[in-house]
């Protein structure tokens, strides 16, 4: 979600926060229950019987919905407290993982592009929720021992759209680098981020891999259209 005033722009990271999962999940549960004895009582008045299964597959679409519906609302009013604010003198983030950053336009800003497909690799978390024909985009700014990364998940159009536009080259990472994407181990083995070996550190991506590292320790999560903004006004900032 992105909060603009004149002087600056504010981004509110990583929507789908775990705070909010917690909260949705246990109204899914309550939610699920309260409309299963909804239904139950208002069968039980119409037909004078509640036969189980049309209950339950009349409560549980009801509850689902009354979570998707919560989900997107609490999205807008409860952030993680992550956040990026772009105004005038450059970039300031608040991490509560790591230390805040501030980085300035006036100073050498030094960024770095890459991407990379969802599927074929064992996924967890965030990344194992949504499709495997989505795509990450990331950005990573440095400066004066400073970082800030900044990536987004979205589908292939969308990720080919802002490529059209990004005025940077986006590196394609090759997950089977430092994943292993045998059947064995996507199937039987629990997602877990791998190390990266150090051949590869020493390859010519190898610094888009110590930046997709940081990605996954303290990377702010966007919002596509928040993103394609973010690198807009990075663009238009650095020049």
């Amino acid at each position: 979600m992105t909060v603009s005033t004149s002087n600056e722009t504010i981004f509110h990271a990583d929507a789908e926060h775990q705070g909010l999962r917690a909260v949705v999940i246990l109204t899914l549960l309550v939610g699920f229950v309260l409309f299963y004895l909804l239904v139950q009582f208002v069968f039980r008045a119409l037909f004078h019987e509640s036969p189980l299964i049309l209950v339950c597959s009349s409560a549980l679409p009801l509850a689902l919905g009354f979570g998707w519906l919560l989900e997107k609302w609490l999205m807008r009013v409860w952030h993680s407290g992550r956040n990026i604010t772009i105004h005038a003198a450059g970039i300031r983030a608040v991490n509560q993982v790591s230390t805040d950053t501030n980085l300035r336009w006036a100073a050498n800003l030094m960024q770095l592009n890459w991407t990379f497909k969802l599927g074929g690799y064992p996924r967890g978390g965030r990344e194992r929720r949504l499709p495997a024909n989505h795509h990450c985009l990331a950005v990573q700014l440095q400066q004066a021992g400073q970082y800030l990364v900044v990536y987004a998940f979205m589908p292939a159009k969308k990720k080919q759209a802002i490529l059209q536009q990004a005025q940077g080259n986006f590196v394609e990472l090759n997950l089977e680098d430092v994943y292993k994407t045998t059947l064995r181990s996507r199937v039987f083995s629990p997602p877990t981020r791998p190390d990266i070996p150090s051949k590869v550190i020493a390859g010519a991506n190898g610094r888009f891999w110590l930046a997709e590292k940081r990605r996954w320790q303290e990377g702010f999560e966007l919002e596509p259209r928040d993103f394609e903004l973010f690198l807009q006004l990075v663009e238009e900032n650095s020049q």
